[in-house]
């Protein structure tokens, strides 16, 4: 008796079939892409390949020499004028080798032997340019060096003439002070007793004193401004104590001085006798005194006078 497959069994088979069919089908256009694109692949490697080929074959052909040693001169041309050398050479000599380049491009496929004996002369030209730049360089760093060094000497040269002209300055206007300065001449002291009696301090005794007079005499200086002038005057004592209230005037050199009286004179360029009056208040010492004299701080003379 024959065996019969059953129906469901059939279909399961023919589906296998179909899926075998159509796996088949896949792995055959797949192959084909994979094959299509290695050959694609193999082909710009091919391209790849003859362009290397080409451009290394270029790179030794008279024409990309001549366009090397062009771009090397305008690399040139930019250093100098940026170091500040002289370019015009090198502008020749380039515009001389872009002739020959584009000649030969011209000329495509002649004979271009005869530019190699240029193109070696071209570099010499070239390597003596570079060693003159390098010399113009060395050279400008040391006048650069030297003018620093100038800059700064002329700058310590102008400080000085400054520093010299303000001491000179100082020193005329020093002179122009001395010059203008009124000094005072013939000072003595007398001393009046209670009775108005006028003499040498010498003549009276300490307790009969009771005031001074200081006498003087105005320099006559035709550059000394006419007008009031200020006279303080010092009393200073045998133990060097000023005899003062504990008013004070400012020195010429700005120091501060005690003074023991003050008064104002009007100096009218003549050298008349004028005097000052100091009254005590109380005993004198005995023994050396000075009495010193300032006109406008500025010191003016003194005399010593003693007391028995």
């Amino acid at each position: 008796m024959a065996t019969t497959t059953p129906p469901s069994n059939r279909k399961r088979n023919i589906l296998i079939a179909f899926i075998a069919v159509i796996v088949l089908l896949d792995i055959a256009l797949i192959y084909n892409i994979v094959s299509s694109k290695n050959e694609k692949i193999a082909e710009k490697e091919k391209e790849v390949e003859k362009t290397k080929k080409e451009f290394k074959e270029y790179k030794n052909t008279t024409d990309f020499q001549l366009d090397s040693l062009s771009i090397e001169l305008e690399d040139r041309i930019e250093y100098a004028k940026k170091i500040g050398a002289d370019y015009e050479a090198l502008e020749l000599l380039k515009a001389e080798i872009e002739k020959d380049r584009d000649n030969l491009r011209k000329n495509a496929g002649s004979n271009d032997s005869k530019y190699k004996k240029k193109i070696a002369e071209y570099e010499e030209a070239l390597r003596k340019k570079d060693e003159e730049l390098d010399e113009f360089r060395k050279s400008n760093k040391a006048l650069l060096d030297q003018n620093d060094e100038l800059k700064k000497d002329r700058e310590n040269t102008q400080r000085s003439i400054e520093e010299l002209r303000s001491k000179q300055d100082q020193i005329t206007e020093k002179l122009e002070k001395y010059a203008s300065d009124i000094k005072l001449t013939n000072v003595y002291v007398t001393a009046v007793n209670t009775k108005g009696i006028e003499k040498n301090p010498s003549q009276y005794k300490a307790r009969q004193i009771e005031r001074l007079k200081i006498y003087f005499n105005f320099v006559p200086n035709s550059n000394a401004k006419v007008g009031a002038k200020t006279i303080y005057l010092r009393i200073v004592e045998p133990s060097g104590t000023v005899l003062s209230a504990g008013n004070q005037f400012d020195e010429a050199s700005g120091q501060k001085l005690y003074f023991s009286a003050v008064q104002d004179f009007s100096f009218d360029n003549t050298q008349k006798t004028l005097n000052l009056v100091y009254n005590r208040g109380g005993e004198f010492r005995q023994g050396r005194h000075t009495a010193e004299l300032y006109l406008n701080g500025q010191f003016a003379g003194s005399t010593y006078f003693d007391i028995k």
